[in-house]
């Protein structure tokens, strides 16, 4: 697994590449663990379109990433799922939790809309 992070001040894209699963997700969970809780709250986008696998272990790092940004005031967001992420997305109820986007742009286009 991989983690390219940009980040932008009041926004951070997080570029997840190749597994997220009980191998790799300590590495998740540690640079995860500093993305919420920056003041002010910032939103967080994380882009999925090269993650190839992820497991019950990495869906379970997603659920902590999620709890930690709703207690900072964080918005946490993803994007670009690809067809097998966005049938464990949909399989586990995340479609339900979080807000999943098409791209990048539409990420971004909503939450402009949201700060109107």
């Amino acid at each position: 697994m991989k983690l390219d992070i940009i980040d932008e001040g009041a926004r951070v894209i997080v570029n997840v590449s190749g597994r997220l699963e009980a191998i790799t997700v300590a590495a998740f969970d540690e640079i995860a663990q500093s993305l919420p809780g920056v003041k002010p709250p910032r939103s967080i986008l994380l882009d999925l379109s090269r993650l190839d696998f992820i497991s019950s272990a990495g869906l379970r790092s997603l659920l902590t990433l999620g709890k930690a940004c709703r207690v900072s005031g964080d918005r946490l967001a993803f994007c670009s799922l690809n067809a097998m992420v966005a049938d464990v997305f949909n399989i586990s109820g995340f479609k339900q939790i979080f807000k999943i986007y098409p791209d990048r742009n539409e990420a971004f286009a909503a939450w402009e809309k949201e700060a109107l």
